[in-house]
């Protein structure tokens, strides 16, 4: 049966209702919604206390129509349709707490994509915003961050102290943990060198590489200056607590999305901030991995291709 004949098959109200599902969208959703709301008078936030219980109840009946399906299976012929009401009368609520906060239901709904895109969409362009560029490719050859390195980790004799050396040449001084345990944070350089390999981006590693960009004095006081070089071991720290009641990640794929939005808004003021969610989740991911070995290894040699977006543990140090 074809649309045309169910039409004149129908009432007036279906008539309706069908060619408002092929014109509407959110906007003129949250319109339609709003017209049948019974406590109008109240807005603001003292008016959403109604609709805010409302979706806690549905969002219960809504699972009672889940169990009844687990439950009974099959024979639960309703569910599909009793299903489709709960999430219609969630939708309802949802739109009109939104009108009460003078909030747009279609900007929530294009908002919550590009956060979704930006987080798990790794085959757009948007989530590959530096993988064509570097961030110093129009700074002079000698402040350019190399695009191939390799970094050795050498810990002491005595243990607690880890030396780094940069294709064979010695740099900085030796690393402690700083702490009253044995936590390995010895070895958090890993950390800035990941953001390095991943992000194309380390005020801390140009630091040490002595690549800070001081033809572009701006540049250099701001991107690559003391302010920069804080806020990023700030993030290094940041996530190191977190991590270490996580198992250092081990086992772990997916970092927590609040994890991953609280480090890219301390960049928000950085030429990094274009980085996305899944750009900073795979730096993070890289250097776990790296320091997991560095630990478990007392040291060893780490390679890093900017080009490939890559940092790898390559074996012990001899």
């Amino acid at each position: 049966m074809n649309y045309l004949t169910q039409l004149s098959q129908s009432s007036f109200l279906d008539y309706y209702i069908l060619i408002n599902y092929f014109l509407m969208d959110f906007k003129d959703y949250q319109k339609q919604a709003n017209s049948t709301d019974q406590n109008s008078a109240k807005q603001g936030v003292e008016g959403v206390h109604i609709p805010l219980l409302g979706l806690a109840g549905e969002t219960g009946t809504l699972l009672t129509e889940y169990k009844k399906r687990l439950r009974d299976g099959e024979s639960h012929k309703l569910f599909p349709t009793q299903f489709k009401e709960e999430l219609g009368d969630i939708l309802w609520y949802i739109s009109n707490i939104a009108h009460k906060l003078d909030l747009n239901l279609d900007d929530i709904a294009k908002s919550n994509l590009l956060k979704i895109k930006e987080r798990w969409d790794t085959q757009s362009k948007q989530t590959s915003l530096i993988q064509d560029f570097f961030f110093d490719d129009e700074s002079d050859p000698e402040e350019q961050i190399p695009r191939k390195f390799e970094v050795h980790f050498k810990e002491s004799s005595h243990g607690g102290k880890v030396k780094i050396s940069i294709n064979g040449v010695n740099v900085g001084d030796s690393l402690t943990d700083n702490s009253y345990e044995n936590d390995g944070y010895r070895y958090h350089d890993a950390f800035h060198f990941a953001y390095a390999a991943v992000l194309g981006w380390s005020p801390v590693v140009r630091s040490i590489l002595k690549k800070k960009r001081k033809s572009q004095s701006k540049i250099d006081e701001v991107e690559d200056g003391a302010r920069a070089s804080i806020l990023e071991e700030a993030i290094t720290a940041f996530v190191y607590n977190y991590a270490k009641n996580h198992d250092f990640f081990n086992g772990i794929s997916v970092l927590d999305y609040e994890l991953l939005k609280t480090v890219k808004g301390l960049v928000s003021g950085l030429e990094v901030k274009i980085c996305t969610l899944t750009e900073w989740q795979k730096a993070i991911m890289d250097g776990y991995k790296v320091f997991n070995k560095l630990v478990e290894n007392n040291g060893g040699k780490v390679k890093l291709d900017l080009t490939k977006r890559e940092i790898k543990y390559v074996g012990k140090d001899n």
